[in-house]
């Protein structure tokens, strides 16, 4: 009679043993684990979101997650050209240095040359003709290197002729920049196109 009571034996030692397995898989198949060694369920994860939206200026700014400079002039870029209407400009765009919003207009820095950089890349990338005026009318060699690029007006082509100007403006705030762009003509001061967005602290430092 000994034989007979083995089957069912074994039948729940199986069943017991699938069933931990399984269970023990669900608790561990939803546990994350935190820097500080404890667990804690995925589940409860949240994904950080920033608060640089296309299309408005929102300042929630606490997110890990950001974009780069070059995503945000990508964006810019391409607000400027459809804001365009598809009309063909007539002549070279020159970028200048994106300016303080002060009584001066005069002071830019490292993030003013850095959108005006960006901003001729962008706009080239979607077929408008842009200038680059720093451009040397002669190339200087020297022991140092060769040198094509120059700040000094007596070293750029005179005879550069330029149709419209992409300016721009930096208006600080605590939480950040807003960046405003036109692209003007140069002789009838019309503005063609324009563009903003902000900016956060956390994409400005970063640079």
């Amino acid at each position: 009679m000994k034989p007979s009571y083995l089957l069912p034996v074994l039948l729940v030692t199986v069943l017991t043993a699938c069933s931990s397995t399984n269970n023990s898989a669900q608790n561990n198949e939803g546990l994350c684990e935190s820097s500080t060694g404890d667990s804690y369920p995925c589940d409860d994860l949240e994904i950080p979101q920033t608060g640089a939206s296309d299309g408005d200026f929102s300042y929630d700014t606490g997110g890990a997650n950001f974009r780069l400079l070059h995503e945000y002039t990508e964006q810019m870029a391409g607000n400027l050209y459809d804001d365009l209407e598809g009309a063909k400009l007539n002549g070279l765009i020159l970028v200048a240095s994106f300016v303080y919003f002060d009584t001066t207009l005069q002071k830019t820095s490292y993030l003013g040359n850095q959108l005006a950089e960006y901003f001729i890349n962008d706009l080239q990338a979607l077929g408008l003709p842009v200038s680059d005026h720093k451009l040397r009318a002669t190339i200087q060699v020297n022991e140092l290197g060769d040198f094509a690029l120059s700040r000094d007006l007596d070293e750029l082509n005179p005879n550069l002729v330029i149709e419209y100007v992409l300016t721009g403006t930096l208006v600080q705030s605590e939480r950040g920049v807003v960046v405003n762009a036109r692209i003007t003509h140069h002789k009838t001061n019309k503005v063609v196109a324009s563009t903003s967005k902000f900016l956060p602290n956390i994409v400005v430092a970063n640079l």
